[in-house]
């Protein structure tokens, strides 16, 4: 009987410490709470007036730290965008460079290509696909570099199902 009744003390004192912890963390949780409101209302009170809104209460001397905020800002903006439009620039600058070397070997290729060909140059060789022999193109003299798009089919404007080609000639 003894043990039991010690059980029972043993068991209500556990229970009230518990219940000691619980208030005490929520007396902590609150005041945790309330830290973080405080912070959260001066945050957006500060950042009400970086927007330009709720300054009249303010002296010249906080407006004064305040526009030295905002010019140092609008510094570390301008340094940044500065810093990614030279990035885009000097990328561009690569892909023509790219496009220009691109350029030069398919000038070469088709010259090599007009030299073992004759006049005719066909253009599957070109595009890497078979046409039959009659678009081959026929180089004529005096004749400079051009694209020809002709329309085959009916001459109607509105007609949005016209065949269309591309003819190439080369002036070598």
């Amino acid at each position: 009987m003894k043990n039991i009744i010690a059980q029972y003390n043993m068991q209500s004192n556990n229970q009230l410490r518990c219940e000691e912890r619980s208030l005490e963390l929520q007396l902590t949780e609150d005041s945790n709470t309330a830290k973080l409101s405080k912070e959260v209302a001066e945050k957006t009170h500060e950042l009400r007036r970086l927007n330009g809104d709720d300054l009249e209460g303010l002296e010249i001397n906080e407006l004064v730290k305040l526009e030295n905020k905002l010019e140092a800002s609008l510094s570390r903006v301008l340094e940044t965008k500065g810093k990614r439009i030279m990035n885009d620039i000097a990328t561009l600058q690569e892909k023509g460079l790219q496009l220009m070397e691109e350029n030069q070997k398919l000038k070469q290729k088709m010259a090599m290509m007009s030299q073992e060909k004759g006049p005719f140059l066909e253009v599957e060789s070109l595009l890497g696909f078979n046409v039959p022999e009659s678009n081959m193109i026929m180089q004529t003299e005096g004749q400079s570099s051009e694209s020809v798009v002709t329309n085959r089919g009916s001459s109607s404007s509105s007609d949005d199902c016209s065949d269309t080609s591309l003819n190439l000639r080369l002036g070598f």
